[in-house]
């Protein structure tokens, strides 16, 4: 039985396979560099109830329309990385509210995303690290959204940041570190 799917700069219309077909469910689905969406990739999105490990790359506003279905909140992801993906500022406060309904995720990738700096959608942000993520993979330039911000952390283990440091970003990291006393 199937049980991953990577569509890598591949025709999207490759879900064709896939669609209507509820027998079909993928453990991990790794999306990266979409020509365009269709509707078959939401129709299959849609169908995937036993979803574990979940990956955007190269994934853009224009051709992202995978979070508006329902299922998505059903799931138990385990795993979920966004990376070099542009969204619009609903995407990406349906897709903040999407990730926080799973309260299994272990691991949480956001590389070279840009989150927008609504207050909504950074407070949702936020509230991510209240689930019980384990490995967080975060931009240097995130940091700033938790820099003003009293939260603990206790369930985050390890922590990845990506990008260029820079001596002025010193305070803003020492006060990210102390949010997360078990890394």
């Amino acid at each position: 039985a199937l049980r991953e799917f990577s569509c890598v700069d591949s025709d999207p219309t490759i879900f064709t396979l896939f669609e209507n077909n509820f027998d079909i469910q993928f453990r991990k689905i790794r999306l990266k560099t979409l020509a365009s969406t269709t509707a078959q990739i939401v129709d299959v999105m849609s169908n995937q109830g036993k979803l574990r490990n979940f990956s955007l790359d190269g994934v853009t506003a224009d051709n992202c329309d995978i979070f508006n279905f329902d299922n998505f909140m059903q799931c138990e992801l385990d795993r979920l990385e966004i990376v070099n993906c542009v969204l619009s500022r609903e995407q990406m406060k349906r897709l903040l509210s999407a990730i926080k309904q799973q309260p299994k995720i272990a691991l949480l990738k956001f590389i070279n995303t840009p989150i927008p700096s609504s207050m909504g959608t950074l407070h949702s942000y936020r509230q991510l690290l209240n689930n019980s993520i384990e490995d967080v993979h975060v931009d240097i330039s995130q940091l700033s959204y938790f820099h003003s911000h009293q939260f603990v952390n206790g369930s985050v283990k390890n922590l990845t940041i990506f990008g260029n440091f820079a001596f002025e970003n010193l305070p803003i990291f020492i006060n990210f570190i102390k949010i997360f006393p078990n890394v």
